[in-house]
């Protein structure tokens, strides 16, 4: 049997750049001893969106939504600022793109967005949105992890640049 490089070394694919419309699946939580915590948004049954994506295949899209970064936490905000560490800033920005497009929430004026994120986290956890579908854009990130040794390639990562509504 020949197994090709990435499986012998752990790497991965990355899922697909494209647009695609998913469904919620499970939510998972992610700590690091209280420092950092992550949401994880499970996607299944992913198709593309448009002529010019790849089908996924039935593999699941998984998003990382930064909640607490060096034990500075996202709920502890009124409002997203300038100042807020980029991790948090973007994790304010999954969830409330993610919740615009699948109804919970909707603009209000100058475009903002009004959320209880708390409490939008907590559906999220409790299984409130599961089966919701959005529609989602796949980026590639390519970077070097600051442990890596000096002749070790690069890492790529897919990440989502946009949620829309499904619709």
């Amino acid at each position: 049997m020949k197994i090709p490089a990435a499986v012998v070394d752990n790497t991965p694919t990355p899922f697909p750049v494209g647009v695609y419309i998913g469904e919620l699946a499970d939510v998972e939580d992610r700590g690091q001893e209280g420092e950092t915590e992550f949401l994880r948004l499970n996607f299944v049954n992913n198709t593309p969106a448009d002529d010019n994506t790849e089908s996924p295949g039935n593999r699941i899209f998984r998003e990382d939504v930064c909640l607490r970064h060096k034990g500075i936490s996202l709920f502890d905000y009124e409002e997203v600022t300038e100042a807020m560490p980029f991790l948090l800033k973007r994790g304010a920005f999954l969830l409330s793109s993610f919740a615009l497009a699948i109804g919970a929430t909707s603009r209000v004026a100058e475009g903002a967005v009004e959320l209880d994120l708390p409490s939008f986290v907590h559906d999220l956890r409790e299984g409130e949105y599961s089966g919701f579908s959005a529609l989602f854009q796949v980026e590639h990130n390519t970077y070097k992890p600051k442990d890596a040794d000096e002749n070790d390639a690069p890492r790529t990562n897919a990440q989502v640049r946009r949620f829309a509504s499904a619709d």
